[in-house]
């Protein structure tokens, strides 16, 4: 019997977007993909579903403001230990979201990258080592996007 597909809580409002997270490395066909256009849609599939392995959040869901800090703030009060993905393009919104909770960041553009990555290291590797193995990811490829090579 097959395990179960890990599922990934992605909190965001425009649609366009959440197709483009579900079609970019295929997310679908390895995690069960929840999609909440809304803070308050997050706030229920998050209670429906207390299996969530990742959770990305948008800085700024159906608003023209960062509104979803109290949200990720939530998820780690109610005992969320898992990768909390602050999403935005702006890196003083994904900073908000850090300060509040969030662990790991992403760009729009990025954030299939990035849920891809982390789920091959939940399947591969202890939850204690994610951070530590993303952060120098990230760095190695930023050093050869300045080279020129990427």
């Amino acid at each position: 019997m097959n395990a179960p597909l890990p599922k990934v809580l992605i909190v965001e409002s425009a649609p366009a977007l959440q197709d483009s997270y579900a079609q970019k490395y295929n997310l679908g066909a390895v995690s069960s993909l929840l999609h909440a256009y809304s803070v308050e849609e997050a706030q229920t599939l998050f209670s429906q579903h207390a299996d969530v392995a990742i959770i990305a959040v948008s800085a700024r869901v159906g608003s023209a403001e960062v509104n979803t800090a109290p949200l990720v703030e939530q998820f780690r009060q109610s005992g969320f230990k898992g990768p909390i993905v602050a999403v935005s393009p702006l890196r003083k919104h994904r900073d908000l979201l850090k300060a509040v909770g969030a662990n790991f960041q992403a760009e729009n553009k990025s954030l299939s990258d990035m849920v891809r990555y982390l789920l091959d290291e939940m399947a591969n590797r202890p939850a204690r080592t994610l951070r530590r193995m993303f952060v120098q990811k990230m760095r190695l490829m930023k050093a050869r996007w300045m080279r020129g090579e990427g």
